[in-house]
């Protein structure tokens, strides 16, 4: 990931940016909430971190693809980001793993909620590593950046 670092756009970003930090009304998002994460980093982590989720899910893809479809035509990644989005998903899941292990040392989780918790990203890890060829080429449908934009 550090080959990243001076390569990728940087931008502000929400950092847990999903369903269950939005407020909706009439099927529109009206707020968004929870800015614990925002920071500066970059751009093509907002959706890495968006869809990390899914690959533990009954039906990936379907979550996947939804979220690029709204994603689309906001916002755009260059190639090389769109590249990124499989290893920036697995940052992603690494920071948690960091973050719950905390939790659990200052006794707000138990070990079980850990365990549980561990299988669920090793899950994910394991749905990227079989697909990020694809997850690369489902993004590339969806939000590369043409040259015509």
């Amino acid at each position: 990931v550090n080959v990243y670092h001076s390569t990728l756009p940087q931008q502000n970003f929400h950092g847990d940016l999903w369903i269950g930090n939005c407020l909706i009304k009439d099927d529109k998002i009206t707020a968004i909430l929870d800015f614990e994460f925002a920071s500066i980093d970059w751009r093509a982590l907002e959706v890495a971190i968006c869809v990390s989720r899914y690959p533990s899910s009954a039906d990936p893809w379907t979550g996947f693809t939804n979220y690029l479809s709204g994603f689309k035509g906001n916002c755009w990644l260059s190639e090389e980001e769109v590249k990124a989005i499989p290893s920036l998903m697995k940052l992603r899941i690494l920071t948690n793993i960091i973050h719950f292990i905390g939790r659990w040392l200052e006794g707000l989780d138990s070990v079980d909620d850990l365990k549980n918790r561990f299988r669920t990203y090793f899950k994910r890890i394991s749905w990227i590593n079989e697909n990020s060829q694809a997850i690369v080429k489902l993004c590339s449908e969806y939000i590369l950046e043409s040259k015509s934009q």
